[in-house]
C-alpha cells in the first residue's frame, strides 16, 4: 500500500507542446517501504526524468511476510496530463 506520494509536474516542454504521457515503471523497495530503485519499462523521453524524480520520493507500507518486513517490487503506471 502506498503510504506517501509526492506529486509530479508535467515538464514545461511537454506543456508547451501540449503533450500527455504514459510511463510504466518497476519500483524496488527496501524492507521498510522506501523506494530503492526505479526501472523504466515503458517511457517517453519528454517525461522520464520528471516521473523518476517523483517516484523516488514515494513510500510504501512495509510488506510483512511471516512477521518480517520484506523488500518487494511493484510495477506502476504514471500518467502526465495537461494541467
Amino acid at each position: 500500500t502506498l503510504s506517501s506520494m509526492s506529486s509530479r509536474s508535467t515538464p514545461p516542454k511537454a506543456l508547451a507542446a501540449r503533450r500527455t504521457g504514459h510511463l510504466v515503471v518497476e519500483i524496488t523497495t527496501t524492507a521498510l517501504g522506501k523506494v530503492k530503485d526505479c526501472q523504466l519499462l515503458i517511457g517517453d523521453a519528454m517525461f522520464d526524468a520528471a516521473a523518476l524524480k517523483a517516484l523516488k520520493q514515494w513510500e510504501y507500507e512495509p510488506l510483512i511476510v511471516n512477521g518480517v518486513p520484506t523488500p518487494f517490487i511493484v510495477v506502476v503506471d504514471v500518467y502526465f496530463n495537461q494541467e
